[in-house]
């Protein structure tokens, strides 16, 4: 299973609510079911909807193709390249991986972004990525 912490589409719940930053004082039992059912509601309005989108490998690419981001954006490049890479976009992904070389190893993250550059190779260079 994914880290909370790794995974590239992430919110908070609120996200799914009218109101953006939403945030619950637990004072007794009925604040707490109030809190329950505002959550319950965003979720089967919103958010589960939301994630039924990204049940494929090409709905998470045209989420992120819609622009939308959510996480690290680090870990969002390094997912769209596996997915694209994966499911034989091989153009596609050899313009992002070029974008990503350009992007990620002139920064603070150049450790990470060249041990990923190396799995990525091991797994998808004999694809022709």
């Amino acid at each position: 299973m994914p880290l909370d912490w790794t995974c590239p589409i992430r919110c908070r719940i609120s996200h799914f609510m009218a109101q953006r930053d939403v945030w619950w004082t637990l004072t007794d039992e009925a604040a707490a079911q109030e809190a329950r059912s505002a959550i319950a509601n965003s979720l089967d309005s919103a958010g589960i909807p939301f994630l039924d989108k990204l049940n494929t490998d090409e709905g998470v690419l045209a989420f992120y193709a819609s622009g939308g981001t959510m996480g690290f954006e680090i870990d969002r490049d390094e997912l769209r390249l596996v997915l694209l890479a994966s499911i034989g976009t091989h153009d596609e992904a050899t313009h992002r991986l070029r974008a990503y070389e350009a992007r990620w190893l002139q920064t603070g993250a150049l450790d990470r972004a060249s041990a990923f550059l190396q799995r990525f190779a091991r797994e998808f260079n004999r694809q022709g990525v």
